[in-house]
């Protein structure tokens, strides 16, 4: 199953968009999502990346992956990075009457203070989370819709060096191709009757010969998708040209511009008027 990867769909955004445009609207997005902290406004811009990544028809099985990413990220480090705000000052928009009401108080800890989980940290995390969906369900968005000639080509539109386009190309391969391999040798051994088990020593013990696996193939997986990228006219050491005709239409100015304008917009009623943040 692709997962991290470019695949050709017959969409609007596949087939009407530069990769450039994809390249602002996605730039955009996490940024927003990174000055944000209102839930309102980040529901807002959660449902608009939703909508790109439905009518981008990104396979389903992606969301599961990102599902488990959040699950991996959130939990613990998040929560327990955010119980020792309890003091309403961390807060510059929501009332204090709210941020600073106790939900559980847990105490005083070490080098940390006072901790307790509050309507106001819980808030916090709460909007931390969906700027990690909003993020990643961006960059689904560009992966999914953008080949690695148009990402390249893009890149170079924006004035970076061509050596660091080539690294950035043969990563956006490497990636997925290490993925595939990965589920390759997993599949492989399951059919062997390789189970991973529940004990963490027995874990540890029995995900080893997998990364061992993927360790030896990684060299010529680097090698391969090197080549790969230098057969589609990439070169550290001239400007990249691209595989076919790439212009910008009307829609594509418009998007950007559109885009562009909104973020200068809400930057400066963030950074003014504190729209967005709590």
């Amino acid at each position: 199953m692709v997962w991290l990867e470019y695949e050709h769909k017959n969409t609007f955004f596949h087939n009407r968009l530069t990769g450039l445009t994809k390249l602002i609207m996605t730039l955009v997005i996490i940024f927003m999502a990174g000055f944000y902290w209102d839930l309102r406004y980040l529901g807002v811009l959660l449902l608009f990346t939703i909508c790109l990544a439905l009518l981008s028809k990104i396979p389903w099985h992606w969301y599961r992956n990102l599902l488990i990413v959040v699950l991996l990220m959130t939990p613990a480090s998040i929560q327990l990075g955010s119980l020792w705000m309890v003091r309403s000052e961390y807060f510059k928009v929501l009332p204090r009457e709210f941020t600073s009401k106790v939900i559980i108080h847990i105490g005083k800890l070490p080098v940390v203070g006072e901790t307790a989980l509050t309507y106001g940290n819980a808030y916090w995390t709460a909007s931390f989370i969906i700027k990690i969906f909003i993020s990643i369900m961006a960059l689904y968005f560009f992966i999914y819709t953008t080949s690695v000639s148009d990402l390249s080509y893009s890149l170079q539109k924006l004035g970076i060096p061509s050596s660091i386009i080539f690294l950035i190309s043969c990563s956006y391969r490497f990636i997925p191709l290490m993925l595939r391999r990965q589920q390759i040798v997993t599949w492989a051994r399951s059919l062997r009757g390789w189970r991973i088990g529940k004990n963490p020593i027995k874990v540890i013990y029995n995900v080893g010969p997998i990364f061992f696996s993927l360790g030896l193939s990684a060299y010529n997986a680097v090698e391969q998708t090197t080549r790969a990228v230098s057969l589609k006219g990439f070169d550290v050491k001239k400007k990249t040209t691209p595989i076919r005709d790439i212009k910008f239409t009307y829609i594509d100015y418009v998007l950007s511009l559109f885009f562009i304008a909104v973020f200068a917009i809400s930057t400066y009623l963030n950074l003014v008027y504190n729209i967005g943040n709590i």
